[in-house]
């Protein structure tokens, strides 16, 4: 994933569904010239910072390094329901 190409997307559309650091599996998304992170679900017991509850987190260009794809193994890991989320 190459931050620089998803900054160019169309903004307020789902970019790709994510894992950041282990711990929060989300969305990404453009708003303005920044990326946002949707949680989905964040888990605490594996270091996130944030709850279900926090909302959106912008994602700066120094953390991407640290987002990647979600498989379906990661939604069924975070004990969420891929449906309408992936194809």
């Amino acid at each position: 994933m190459d931050y620089d190409k998803l900054i160019l997307e169309k903004e307020n559309t789902v970019l790709a569904h994510v894992v950041y650091k282990e711990h929060t599996l989300g969305y990404l998304f453009r708003y303005g010239n920044s990326l946002y992170l949707g949680i989905l679900h964040a888990s605490v017991l594996k270091g996130s910072p944030w709850d279900n509850l926090t909302g959106n987190v912008m994602i700066f260009p120094g953390q991407f390094k640290e987002v990647r794809e979600a498989t379906q193994k990661d939604f069924d890991s975070f004990n969420v329901s891929s449906k309408g989320h992936l194809t």
